[in-house]
């Protein structure tokens, strides 16, 4: 009969082993013992579990009704004066909406046009008018339930603006013609 035991390894991580079980265990459950159960159980638990979700690709479903929500989200945002102080006078960009697999949830990506205005302020007041705009969307949309909207800031403009600093500067644009040279 083997029985699991739990041994940390150099880097820190724990491993299970099966070993003989000792000749006074016995019972239905001998072979077995809790291993990665709860999150206290292992350091890196929680990275890991939430990791594999990740990696899972959306399905066509998912990415249509994310696709409709963003355009009749975009269509509300530009007709609908959101009565938010943080809101006034700013033009919202929408980039991408993420559907969960239930559509019960959507992250929506959004970001004020032109980077112009507090983008965590901005996010904010978005997440402040969620249920207002939940409200207008079910009112446009033909799906059997409304999603409950999720704000968050869309970085993907600052990161290229970022990697477009990068590339100008003129130690980079002098490797690259380096290289350019050489080919």
């Amino acid at each position: 009969m083997l029985h699991c035991r739990n041994v940390e390894t150099d880097f820190g991580l724990r491993v299970s082993h099966l070993l003989p079980a000792p000749e006074f265990i016995s019972g239905p459950f001998t072979g077995f013992t809790q291993s990665f159960g709860k999150s206290g159980d292992w350091p890196y638990y929680n990275e890991v579990k939430h990791m594999k979700k990740r990696t899972k690709q959306p399905s066509q479903r998912q990415l249509q009704a994310g696709e409709v929500i963003r355009r009749v989200l975009v269509d509300i945002l530009a007709r609908e004066e959101l009565r938010d102080p943080d809101l006034k006078g700013i033009s919202i960009t929408i980039s991408e909406v993420q559907a969960s697999p239930d559509l019960q949830h959507a992250r929506v990506y959004a970001a004020p046009l032109g980077g112009i205005g507090d983008t965590d302020k901005v996010i904010a007041a978005l997440n402040r008018c969620s249920k207002f705009l939940r409200g207008r969307l079910g009112r446009e949309m033909t799906m059997r339930s409304t999603p409950a909207l999720h704000f968050e800031a869309d970085v993907t403009f600052q990161n290229a603006t970022d990697m477009q600093i990068l590339m100008s500067q003129p130690s980079i644009t002098r490797d690259l013609h380096k290289d350019e040279e050489e080919e």
